[in-house]
C-alpha cells in the first residue's frame, strides 16, 4: 500500500514540476511540435528570422510559443513567427500551452549571420497597427482569396529588388522603388515572402516576411459564437464571463460598465444586440469586422487575437455599449 501511494504521489507531482497538466501528463500523449524552419544546423541569413512549424494533432485550446512569445497559428496546426534575433547563436524554446499548462516542448539552436539591417525597404503591411505579443506588425493578414498590395520604398539608395512572394521559389517579381504591386494568395495558409536586394554598401540582403491567410469558413463561425456567448452572458448578468470574452487590452474599458449598469439594463442591452442580425464585413489587419443590424444603423463590432494568449476575442468599443444603453432607455 505504501509503495502504491508513493508511486501515485510521484506520478502526480512529476508532471506538475514539468509544467504539464495532470490529464495530459497522466493519460494522454502530448502533442508533437516540429520546427520546420530554420532547420537544425543551418546558418540564417534572412532578416527578421522566420521560425515556423507544425503541432499535431491540432487542438483549438493549444497555443504555440517561441521563447514564451505567442505565434501566429492556423487551425490545421501550422504556426509561425518573425523574430528580430541579433547575430550569433540563440536557443529557441518552442512550447505548446493548453489550459494554463505546458503540454509539449522542443528546443533547437539557431545561428544568425550578421550584420542585421536596421531598416527594411519593403513594408509588408498597411492597415491597423497590431502590438500583440508575437503578432508581428509587419504581417499582412486576410481571408482567402487575399490580395496583398505593397510597394518597395526607396531609401538610402535601394531602388530595386527581387521578390519571391510566397517563399517557395516558384515565383519571382522584379520590384522598382515607389511602384505599387499586388499578389493574390488564393488559399489559406502561412506564406513566407522573401525580398533580395543590394544595399548601398554592395551587400546582398534578404528581407524575410510573413503573410497569414485565414479560411473565412473556419474563422467566421468562431467569431459569431464568441458574440453570441458575450450577449448571452450579458443577458444572464454573468459579467465575469462577459469580461473574459473581451480582448485583454479592452477589458479595463468594460469594468466601469459593470458597476454602472443594473441587471435590468444589461438585459435590455442584450436584447438590443440579439434583435439585430450579424453580417460579415471582412478581415483588415488584425480586426475582423461585422455589421450589426442594417447598414443604415452603421453599427460595427470587431474581433481580434488577444494580446495575452492569441485567441480571438471581442474588441470592445465604449461607443457601442453607450449607443445600446441610450437606445434602450427611451
Amino acid at each position: 500500500m505504501r509503495l502504491a501511494a508513493v508511486l501515485w504521489v510521484t506520478a502526480s507531482w512529476i508532471p506538475a514540476l514539468l509544467g504539464v497538466g495532470p490529464a495530459l501528463g497522466a493519460t494522454a500523449s502530448p502533442p508533437v511540435i516540429r520546427i520546420l524552419e530554420p532547420s537544425a544546423g543551418t546558418l540564417v541569413a534572412a532578416y527578421p528570422v522566420l521560425i515556423r512549424g507544425t503541432v499535431t494533432p491540432p487542438d483549438p485550446d493549444l497555443r504555440v510559443t517561441v521563447n514564451t512569445w505567442p505565434t501566429l497559428m492556423l487551425p490545421d496546426g501550422q504556426w509561425a513567427t518573425l523574430e528580430e534575433l541579433a547575430p550569433g547563436t540563440h536557443e529557441l524554446v518552442v512550447e505548446g500551452r493548453a489550459r494554463g499548462a505546458v503540454v509539449s516542448r522542443t528546443v533547437q539552436r539557431v545561428t544568425v549571420l550578421g550584420p542585421a539591417p536596421t531598416r527594411w525597404p519593403l513594408p509588408l503591411r498597411g492597415g491597423a497597427q497590431w502590438a500583440g505579443l508575437g503578432m508581428d506588425r509587419a504581417v499582412p493578414v486576410g481571408t482567402a482569396p487575399f490580395d496583398w498590395t505593397f510597394r518597395l520604398t526607396w531609401w538610402e539608395g535601394v531602388t530595386e529588388g527581387e521578390l519571391d512572394p510566397e517563399g517557395d521559389g516558384r515565383l519571382s517579381r522584379h520590384l522598382r522603388g515607389g511602384e505599387g504591386y499586388t499578389h493574390r494568395f488564393p488559399t489559406p495558409g502561412l506564406y513566407a515572402p522573401r525580398l533580395r536586394y543590394t544595399d548601398p554598401g554592395g551587400r546582398v540582403v534578404t528581407q524575410q516576411g510573413l503573410v497569414l491567410v485565414f479560411d473565412r469558413a473556419w474563422l467566421e463561425p468562431i467569431l459569431r459564437a464568441q458574440w453570441q456567448a458575450f450577449v448571452t452572458a450579458l443577458a444572464q448578468n454573468d459579467l465575469a464571463t462577459a469580461a473574459g470574452l473581451v480582448e485583454i487590452t479592452r477589458r479595463e474599458n468594460f469594468e466601469p460598465w459593470r458597476a454602472l449598469l443594473s441587471p435590468q439594463q444589461w438585459q435590455r442591452v442584450a436584447a438590443f444586440f440579439s434583435a439585430r442580425p450579424l453580417g460579415w464585413v471582412g478581415l483588415h489587419g488584425y480586426l475582423a469586422t461585422f455589421q450589426l443590424g442594417s447598414e443604415s444603423e452603421e453599427i460595427g463590432i470587431e474581433f481580434t487575437p488577444d494580446q495575452g494568449d492569441g485567441r480571438w476575442r471581442y474588441y470592445l468599443r465604449d461607443a457601442l455599449l453607450l449607443g445600446a444603453v441610450l437606445a434602450t432607455e427611451h
